[in-house]
């Protein structure tokens, strides 16, 4: 695979997201749709498709700048604690320790 044509395209997608405007964003983006439909690898090819779906729902971080990251983190912290718990077959004490996975840190005492 060509890194560098990853690279390029990571770095590219992050200044999309630096971008003041919806409109600026845009055309960030379009020029990198361009520049990975354009690409002899057959992965950056695929990627630009990818970002050509997304486009809207990318841009649509410019209409209140938010994004679904801290439900993310929660969907990653749930599985993460169902892997762990594996074997438990008590659905009460899984409640439990999901529900204590989100306490924050000072919640715990230390000796």
């Amino acid at each position: 695979p060509n890194l560098k044509g990853f690279y390029w395209a990571k770095e590219r997608l992050r200044d999309v997201y630096r971008a003041k405007e919806k409109n600026e964003a845009a055309k960030l983006l379009d020029l990198i749709i361009m520049n990975l439909k354009a690409s002899d690898d057959a992965e950056l090819y695929r990627w630009g498709n990818t970002l050509k779906r997304w486009r809207q729902p990318i841009l649509n971080y410019f209409d209140n700048k938010t994004t679904n990251a801290y439900t993310e983190g929660c969907n990653t912290k749930v599985k993460m604690l169902k892997r762990i718990s594996f074997g438990l077959r008590n659905v009460e004490v899984y409640t439990k320790k999901i529900m204590l996975g989100f306490l924050p840190p000072e919640c715990f005492h230390t000796i």
